[in-house]
């Protein structure tokens, strides 16, 4: 049974073979096609509007939490879609951030990062870090 006709064809055909092991998978790339063609270029452009409106909702929300605890909403100019919180407050109280993080990850919240301080007596195998997000050296 053909799904498509032309290119998309073949993609699909594609798609569907060969499989092997530990090989990513088109399915997620297909799906997202899908939704996009689905969506048209309205939908599309509705939906970033409402990305638009919901992180400035979520900017303002987090401003108010960060105000009650006495932190402070970070500004991210670079990155249009995330958000940033210090927890500085919180370190300086005793509270381990990694608990924070912890406890938004048996929570649910998908996303979220907690970033500790490195101290001067942080090592990886021997050596101090050289960023404080370790994942990355420039």
């Amino acid at each position: 049974m053909k799904l498509a006709y032309g290119r998309l064809s073949v993609f699909l055909t594609f798609v569907r073979f060969p499989r092997y092991p530990g090989r990513a998978s088109a399915a997620p790339a297909l799906d997202v096609m899908i939704t996009l063609l689905s969506m048209g270029k309205q939908g599309w452009s509705e939906l970033l509007e409402l990305r638009e409106r919901n992180l400035i909702h979520l900017r303002d929300m987090l401003g108010s939490v960060a105000d009650e605890f006495g932190e402070r909403v970070l500004d991210t100019e670079e990155n249009e879609i995330s958000v940033a919180m210090s927890l500085s407050r919180a370190e300086s109280k005793g509270i381990s951030v990694t608990f924070i993080g912890s406890k938004l990850f048996s929570r649910f919240v998908s996303g979220a990062r907690v970033v500790p301080r490195l101290n001067s007596k942080s090592k990886v195998l021997g050596h101090p870090p050289r960023k404080a997000v370790a994942h990355e050296v420039a």
